[in-house]
């Protein structure tokens, strides 16, 4: 105390210009830290005391390494460095044991540092919640003969190491047996149990106009004649084990459900007048997700537009076959959770493998499935297309509580394959068969990319509705799931667009009550408040979406009105 006293009372103009500078240092300081703190802090990780790989399943030449965020790890040169941060400095004698025995490391994302840390600060201004710091990921590259278990438990032993994982091989893509089928989805559900894309269309922008689209998987025939899709990112590698199954189809076909050419010519889209990208889960540099994930986020895609994960993954059971959605993989999930916090709709398939996500199998590690560590992806079930078991759950379809819409997972008439037509040439091969939890995710990512299409055309100024407003709205307007056991094995219900472009277009909505405060996300449900039967503008279901950022409405209400809302200050007030 006497020397901060004597800092002070120093005559010399030099010592009055440090004691300032440290003042405002420490202000600054206390400023930085205080924002820290207002964040949601993520959830702790939980690193396994025993690793095992499974060579069939795994990648045995790299492994997965997220140091803590904000531990200043970089990748210089051939090196990993703390840029002075003294963070690596306990792991200085495994890292040099690594560097001296033939590893290197490679960054997970080929993002720029820069735009990572711009996606990151992004996520967290929108949601108040602290983001994953991706520029700490990274992939050791392991010399031959290595045990990559013993290396990844020697890593979670480091303290700068939040987690290490063991990296999955490419899962087969989801496919289910076949079935004979209509292109029923685009009709109205009293016709066909479809979405009624037909509906969409009779709306400025409903066709998926001004919406961008990018599926990630690595199956394409990018020269097909019905569609039109652009790669960005590196260039796609078909895994070896998949080779000779149809591999350019898959994709293909998913294309075709969203973006088939409307022409009279072979199928049309759901959303065909949307823009098409692909981007690749596996490449030359291997397989991974999320760092495709993060390419389309920063090549080309704005807030309201869509990723559509056409990949699964191994779950916990035994076996090889009980696929589960890929965020069961932690760095899938931080990448996904990226995504949804900057305002990009991520539509991910639930996978083929009959799991139930409620179980107690997928309670350890870091609990995806749990509603307080929702991701905010939009999760797709399979359902039956047609006939009195339609919008039941197929027997393959992984289900639970965290499986939010379904889709088609049969019958499905699209782009590839060629058992419906191929007399072209391979680019004009069209399918009546494509099934699963493939088919059905473009199904439900195209009634997305719809109803933003008629809310961009209807509000302009580059409104959109953001990823929990659509998941809701999606949810609140669906056709409901119709088995005796929906309640055990949830799939969630089928986008119906007829009623929810109706109400995502709707501009005010009377209420005799005030409501002043921050919407968080989700459902909350206001009280019945009854009025004269003469006032009409109230939705059937008494729903209405609204858009973040300080958005006021007033009337009356005749309905319980639910708010699906992401973000944002919102007013409700009597007239």
């Amino acid at each position: 105390m006497n020397r901060q006293r004597f800092l002070f009372a120093e005559e010399s103009p030099a010592r009055h210009l440090l004691a300032a500078l440290v003042l405002s240092l420490l202000v600054a300081l206390g400023n930085a830290g205080s924002a820290a703190e207002a964040l949601k802090p993520r959830q702790a990780i939980e690193k396994p005391s025993r690793t095992a790989v499974d060579r069939t399943r795994h990648s045995t030449d790299r492994v997965y390494v997220k140091f803590r965020d904000d531990s200043s790890v970089r990748l210089r040169g051939a090196q990993l460095t703390d840029l002075g941060a003294g963070t690596l400095a306990k792991a200085t004698p495994v890292l040099d044991h690594f560097a001296a025995s033939g590893f290197s490391w490679e960054r997970q994302h080929k993002v720029s540092e820069e735009r990572l840390s711009e996606l990151r600060e992004t996520g967290q201004r929108n949601t108040g919640k602290a983001m994953p710091d991706l520029n700490t990921a990274y992939i050791l590259h392991l010399p031959a003969g290595v045990d990559p278990a013993q290396v990844i438990d020697d890593l979670n032993r480091l303290e700068v190491v939040e987690l290490a994982l063991p990296i999955p091989l490419p899962a087969p893509p989801p496919v289910a047996p076949d079935f004979e089928p209509e292109q029923g989805y685009l009709n109205p559900d009293t016709a066909t149990n479809g979405i009624n894309a037909r509906y969409a269309w009779t709306f400025p922008g409903g066709n998926g106009a001004n919406v961008k689209i990018v599926d990630i998987e690595y199956s394409w025939n990018l020269n097909h004649g019905d569609l039109s899709a652009f790669l960005i990112g590196p260039t796609p590698v078909v895994p070896a084990s998949q080779a000779n199954n149809a591999p350019d189809n898959h994709g293909t076909a998913v294309l075709g459900e969203m973006g088939g050419f409307s022409d009279g010519i072979g199928v049309t889209g759901i959303a065909w007048g949307n823009t098409l990208y692909v981007a690749a889960a596996n490449t030359s540099s291997g397989y991974s997700v999320a760092a495709a994930i993060t390419t389309a986020m920063a090549s080309t895609l704005r807030p309201g537009d869509i990723i559509v994960i056409e990949q699964q993954m191994d779950g916990p059971a035994a076996g090889t076959t009980d696929f589960v959605p890929v965020e069961w993989y932690k760095p899938d999930y931080d990448a996904i959770v990226t995504a949804v916090a900057n305002d990009v709709i991520v539509c991910e398939a639930a996978g083929n493998g009959n799991q139930d996500l409620d179980g107690p199998l997928f309670n350890p590690g870091h609990k995806p499935f749990l509603p307080e560590n929702d991701s905010g992806a939009i999760i797709v079930g399979a359902g039956a297309a047609t006939g009195v078991t339609n919008r039941s759950r197929l027997g393959f379809s992984t289900y639970g509580s965290a499986v939010d819409l379904q889709g088609w997972g049969e019958s499905v008439v699209t782009t590839g394959y060629g058992d419906l037509y191929a007399a072209d040439g391979t680019n004009f091969l069209y399918t009546s068969i494509f099934n699963g939890t493939s088919s059905a995710t473009p199904i439900v990512a195209g009634a997305c990319a719809a109803v933003q299409g008629a809310y961009r055309a209807h509000h302009g100024g580059g409104l959109v509705i953001g990823p929990l407003e659509m998941r809701g709205l999606l949810q609140a307007t669906g056709s409901a799931q119709t088995d005796a056991n929906a309640a055990s094995q949830n799939i969630g219900p089928l986008p119906n667009l007829a009623s929810a472009i109706p109400l995502a277009l709707v501009e005010r909505i009377w209420a005799d009550f005030a409501y002043t405060g921050n919407i968080e996300a989700g459902t909350p449900t206001y009280p019945v408040k009854t009025l004269p039967s003469a006032i009409t503008a109230v939705p059937a279901n008494g729903a209405i979406i609204i858009k973040g950022g300080n958005t006021s409405w007033t009337g009356t209400i005749t309905k319980p009105l639910s708010i699906y809302a992401y973000r944002g200050s919102v007013t409700i007030g009597a007239n």
